[in-house]
C-alpha cells in the first residue's frame, strides 16, 4: 500500500539503512510464501537471504515478531492505569477517562500509574518468556500538554500497586529511589508540549527485564512541571486513544526433545554389499522425523517455528565396515570422515540425505552401535 511503501521510505531515510520489504508471507511455497521482497529502498546487494537449497527444505514462513496490547483490541483487556493525588491522598481514580501527572505547585504533587498485565507466556499474543527485546514503545494520547521546559519521563516500577491505590496507600506516592521505583528513567517524552498522538521509545530494557522473569508492575509516570500533562487513560470512551504498548521481540530458541522409546533403524544390507551408488542405504528422515504431522517415526517435538532436523554423528563403529553418506539422494556419495564430538558430521533429515554401510568381506550380523 502507499501508507507501507511510506514506512519503508521513512525508515531508510531515518537509518540510512537499505531495507527490503514484503507485501506477503515470506517462506515456503507450500505454507503461501515466497521469497521475494516487492519494495525496497536503496542498494539491496542480494536478492534473496537463504540459498536455493534451504528455499526447498524449510517448510516455514517468517514469523511476526511484533505485537501490541491495548485495551479493547484484539481481546487485550489486561491494562491498568491510574493517577495519585498528593492533595486527595486518600483518593483512587482508577476509572478515570484520563491520567495526569504534576509537579507540585502549592497543591501538591500528581503522579501516574501504567503497567500491562499478561504480556509474557505461552498463549495467543503472548510474548514468550525469555525473549531477546529489540525495541519497545508506548503510545499515548496528550489531551493537555505542559509548558516547554517540562519534562516528563516514565520509570520502572519496582512494587505492586492496583487502579484502586492511592498517594497514602503508596506510603506518601511513588519514590523514585531503586526502591519503589528505578531513579534512571526507562523513558522520556520527546514532545511535552504537543497534543495528539505521542510515542515514547526506548523501553525495551523494561521489557527485557520482565522477559527476564522480573516482575510487571509497570511504570510510573513523573514531570518537573507545575504545569501538568494529560494522557487518555484505558478507560477513555474513544479507544484509539487508549495506552498502546508494541513490542518487537526475538523469541528464545528452545531446544528439542527426543523420544528415546521409539526404535529408529538402518535399512538392511546383503553380506559382501559393494561400496554404495545411487539411492541406497538409509535416509536420515526415516531416523528422526518431527511428531506433527504425525503418521512416521514421530519421534521429535520442537515448538520453535521453522526448526530445521537432522542429526549430528559424533561416532562410528568402523571395526567391520566402512560409512558412507550421500547429499544428493545418491548421486554422489562421500566417505565419512573422522567424528568426534568436537568436529561432527551434520546430516538433514530430508528427502536427499541418506547415510549407508558398507559392510567388510564376509561380514554379518548386527551392529548394535
Amino acid at each position: 500500500s502507499a501508507d507501507g511503501q511510506s514506512l519503508v521510505d521513512s525508515l531508510g531515510f531515518l537509518t540510512g539503512a537499505d531495507i527490503a520489504a514484503s507485501t506477503d508471507e515470506t517462506g515456503a511455497a507450500i505454507l503461501g510464501g515466497d521469497w521475494d521482497m516487492e519494495y525496497h529502498v536503496g542498494q539491496i546487494e542480494t536478492t534473496v537471504a537463504f540459498s536455493s537449497s534451504l528455499q526447498q527444505n524449510w517448510i516455514a514462513v517468517l514469523s511476526p515478531t511484533t505485537v501490541s496490547f491495548q485495551e479493547g483490541t484484539s481481546g487485550y483487556t489486561g491494562t491498568q492505569d491510574t493517577e495519585i493525588r498528593q492533595s486527595s491522598s486518600g483518593s483512587s481514580y482508577g476509572t478515570n477517562a484520563t491520567i495526569s501527572v504534576d509537579q507540585d505547585n502549592g497543591s501538591g504533587v500528581t503522579q501516574g500509574l501504567i503497567r500491562f498485565g499478561g504480556l509474557f507466556g505461552s498463549g495467543p499474543g503472548q510474548i514468550p518468556l525469555g525473549s531477546t527485546i529489540n525495541s519497545a514503545t508506548l503510545t499515548v494520547y496528550v489531551t493537555d500538554p505542559t509548558d516547554s521546559g517540562a519534562q516528563v519521563t516514565l520509570h520502572q516500577m519496582l512494587i505492586n500497586w492496583s487502579e484502586s491505590s492511592t498517594w497514602s496507600s503508596l506510603g506518601s506516592g511513588v519514590q523514585l529511589n531503586n526502591v519503589e521505583a528505578m531513579t534512571a528513567a526507562a523513558g522520556t517524552v520527546s514532545s511535552p508540549t504537543a497534543t495528539g498522538t505521542q510515542t515514547i521509545t526506548n523501553l525495551a530494557s523494561t521489557l527485557q527485564a520482565w522477559s527476564g522473569g522480573a516482575a510487571n508492575y509497570g511504570w510510573v509516570i513523573v514531570t518537573t512541571s507545575t504545569d501538568g500533562w494529560d494522557v487518555a487513560s484505558s478507560e477513555n470512551s474513544t479507544s484509539s486513544w487508549r495506552p498502546l504498548l508494541t513490542v518487537n521481540y526475538t523469541p528464545p530458541n528452545t531446544a528439542p526433545v527426543l523420544d528415546t522409546t521409539k526404535n529408529p533403524a538402518l535399512t538392511a544390507v546383503n553380506e559382501d554389499s559393494g561400496a554404495p551408488s545411487g539411492a541406497v542405504g538409509t535416509l536420515v528422515s526415516t531416523l528422526v522425523d518431527f511428531s506433527v504431522p504425525a503418521g512416521e517415526l514421530d519421534n521429535v517435538k520442537d515448538p520453535d517455528s521453522g526448526a530445521m532436523l537432522g542429526i549430528a554423528v559424533t561416532a562410528a563403529n568402523t571395526s567391520n565396515g566402512t560409512w558412507h553418506y550421500s547429499t544428493n539422494n545418491g548421486s554422489t556419495w562421500n566417505a565419512l570422515d573422522s567424528v568426534s564430538d568436537a568436529s561432527s558430521r551434520l546430516l538433514a533429515a530430508d528427502a536427499n540425505t541418506r547415510l549407508y554401510f558398507q559392510p567388510s568381506a564376509n561380514y554379518n550380523g548386527t551392529m548394535a552401535d
